[in-house]
């Protein structure tokens, strides 16, 4: 077996850290060149869990096609660092792929030197992603492609191991959490864990169309799958904008032009459904092929605003509604997703996003909620088990539209995973490459 380094560490700030460096492959065969080094250290505010990684570049395989930045589901397929965070229920933290949540945002950064072949990253892993009382640790990394492909490993398999496997837990070895993180091993499971592992995802609209951030309270959503399809449960600030002059409980095309809650959902075809909800109940269903393609809308949903409470001075109300999306409605496949609210008048009007456009992009002069480049993933497999073919809805839409069915202008103008975390030197990181 390998050599396996593990040396604790204190920073002038006396924060403390931890530092391993994986020498030996899956099944603890040497390696050939420069080891990956990682080290884990906790934020001043104890709010994250920062890793850092000094690794060879290989750039086999070239970088994924996903934007740099953003996850990117299948990373596992390139070259890859990975940690994992496991508890004594095989409860772990995987920001990559996951049994009930993957996809999760992360903040990082990262630096490539040509010279020296080699790549840098730090990531800073919120408290919340962690599991419960994590106890253990394994750490891999991986690069080359077809017969080359290479797996290597901090704690690794035994010899005669017939195949690599990350998730081969019984290789995973202790780790004391408590001297990073003092409060870990007894704090209670957070609040993402519990809803990931009832089903429930959240969400927060939390800045502008343009990436500033939203003034009031924000949009919250939560989706949850079941039988029936799928629940969008909406708690929104009320402003009490003038009302359409629709019907409770029924379709209003034109929507959009008033205080609305939208989200998205996109297949990697873009094909996507759009879904928006209105405080006066009002809702409106629209299947979309093709950017800005409408090949269906006003579609029946089951829609109820729960509650809606008036503004106080210059302090906006709430507004709760739900609804219950049939599965037949999203297109097959969804992979990206979108949400926004819009609210005001004229001048006044005011659009956010929750994957927004950057802030004084030239590329991005006005709110668009059609820019489907800024969908992000969303782990839809866990809201509906079966959604791999064109339901008889989509099917039907498909056959009897020929001709695009706009939107409007109007419209136009709106606009990690919880199992290891793996980091990427070529393109999952946003860096100055």
């Amino acid at each position: 077996m390998g050599v396996l380094l593990l040396v604790l560490l204190y920073a002038a700030s006396t924060r403390a850290a931890k530092t391993y460096t994986i020498t030996t492959t899956w099944n603890g065969g040497a390696i050939d060149h420069k080891p990956v080094q990682l080290t884990l250290s906790p934020s001043s505010d104890q709010q994250y869990l920062e890793l850092s990684i000094d690794a060879p570049f290989f750039n086999d395989p070239p970088s994924p096609p996903g934007p740099a930045g953003q996850a990117f589901y299948g990373l596992w397929n390139y070259e890859v660092v990975e940690a994992f965070f496991l508890n004594d229920d095989n409860q772990y933290l995987e920001v990559e792929r996951v049994t009930i949540r993957h996809s999760l945002p992360l903040e990082v950064t990262t630096q490539r030197n040509p010279t020296t072949k080699s790549w840098t990253g730090l990531a800073k892993i919120p408290i919340t992603y962690l599991p419960p009382t994590v106890t253990k640790f394994n750490a891999y990394a991986i690069h080359g492609s077809g017969k080359d492909r290479m797996y290597e490993s901090l704690y690794p398999a035994p010899e005669n191991a017939s195949n690599p496997d990350f998730h081969a837990l019984q290789y995973f070895q202790p780790i004391n959490m408590s001297e990073l993180l003092p409060d870990q091993p007894n704090a209670p499971m957070s609040e993402l864990w519990e809803d990931a592992l009832q089903g429930v995802f959240p969400y927060n609209i939390t800045t502008t169309w343009n990436n500033l951030p939203v003034p009031n309270t924000p949009v919250q959503f939560t989706l949850q799958g079941f039988q029936a399809g799928v629940e969008l449960n909406v708690t929104a600030p009320f402003y009490n904008d003038p009302a359409p002059n629709g019907t409770a409980g029924q379709p209003f095309y034109g929507l959009w032009d008033y205080e609305v809650v939208e989200m998205f959902f996109l297949n990697d075809n873009d094909e996507y459904l759009e879904v928006e909800l209105g405080p006066w109940g009002e809702h409106l269903l629209l299947l979309l092929k093709g950017e800005r393609n409408t090949i269906k809308h006003s579609l029946p949903l089951d829609f109820l605003v729960t509650e809606r409470t008036m503004p106080i001075e210059n302090k906006p109300g709430i507004w709760k509604g739900s609804a219950m999306i049939p599965p037949g409605y999203f297109p097959p496949n969804v992979t990206r997703m979108n949400a926004y609210a819009i609210h005001g008048v004229d001048d006044a009007r005011d659009y956010q996003a929750l994957h927004p456009a950057p802030n004084n992009d030239p590329d991005y002069p006005q709110p668009d909620f059609h820019r489907l480049s800024l969908f992000r993933a969303i782990d839809f497999e866990f809201q509906l088990s079966n959604n791999s073919e064109y339901s008889d809805v989509w099917l039907d839409a498909m056959a009897s539209s020929s001709t695009t069915i706009s939107v409007g202008s109007g419209h136009k103008a709106l606009l990690v995973a919880l199992l290891s975390l793996t980091v990427v030197g070529a393109a999952w990181f946003a860096g100055s490459w």
